[in-house]
């Protein structure tokens, strides 16, 4: 088997508009990996039509665009299983299946089934770098491409300390890194708190970071802005006080801010440790 230098989530490939028919049918010979672009839902053949390159479309069963058993949630309004959905408008990464005359059949589901095998054989501290796809209706689980499609899902209690409205705090394909929990049945669960490795006693006074834009802070009695919550990383929430500008951020904004004091070691019946910070003016 082939092995990869690090599975990349589908979101992150572009397809190859320079892409020739020769270049199709090398790759089928050799079974090399292809980029797509999903433009239609064809109910009645039950495919999709997928760009491969300029002029070039090829056809994707139903049965071979995902390695998990197809599902219709509202059989009562749609013909469509939920994942064949789903991919209309994506990038996918497929191999040739077959090419019958001018008709070039895909499979994502081989290219899913060998980057699962890649998956299971790495060591349970390995990091994987997810790109953030999106959550349930509840915001409770998180939801990932760690590689080549393969869909991993992380609780909210393992996505981070920070108390944040996922839906709107997170971007379409932002990488987190992120270790596997739980393998089942090609259904993977995913931590991020597994794979952050600092916590609150590896930061000090007057350090400079990257931190995230949470819930806005504001002081209980004149009700004024003073700062927000922030996530340091998905072990490590903070507040972090308004630069000296009082500039005001969006939700989800990654912005610098300097540690002006961390409480590492206070007991649980105080708070648990905490850190406080300031936005910097850059």
């Amino acid at each position: 088997m082939k092995v990869r230098k690090e599975l990349k989530a589908e979101c992150l490939y572009y397809v190859d508009y320079s892409l020739t028919v020769e270049d199709v049918i090398e790759a089928y010979e050799n079974q090399f990996t292809l980029t797509g672009y999903v433009i239609k839902i064809d109910e009645e053949a039950r495919v999709l039509k997928v760009v491969l390159g300029d002029g070039i479309i090829a056809e994707l069963p139903w049965e071979e665009s995902t390695i998990q058993p197809l599902v219709i949630k509202h059989p009562e309004t749609t013909n469509v299983p939920d994942q064949v959905a789903y991919l209309k408008c994506k990038v996918i990464r497929i191999k040739v299946k077959a090419i019958l005359g001018k008709k070039i059949i895909l499979s994502r589901k081989d290219n899913m089934l060998e980057a699962w095998k890649e998956i299971v054989s790495k060591p349970k501290q390995h990091v994987f770098y997810g790109a953030y796809l999106n959550t349930n209706k509840s915001g409770t689980m998180i939801f990932y491409d760690i590689g080549e499609g393969i869909t991993a899902a992380c609780n909210i209690f393992e996505f981070t300390e920070c108390r944040v409205d996922v839906k709107s705090w997170m971007k379409y394909s932002e990488i987190h890194e992120l270790c596997i929990s739980k393998l089942d049945k090609h259904e993977i669960t995913v931590s991020r708190k597994k794979a952050c490795k600092k916590t609150y006693e590896d930061f000090k006074t007057c350090d400079i970071l990257n931190v995230k834009i949470g819930k806005p802070v504001y002081n209980p009695e004149t009700n004024e802005l003073e700062g927000y919550h922030v996530e340091v990383n998905a072990k490590v929430d903070a507040i972090a006080d308004l630069p000296q500008s009082k500039k005001k951020y969006k939700y989800g904004t990654i912005v610098r801010a300097a540690v002006r004091k961390v409480k590492p070691f206070r007991p649980k019946s105080e708070g648990g440790p905490t850190m406080s910070l300031e936005i910097l003016d850059i």
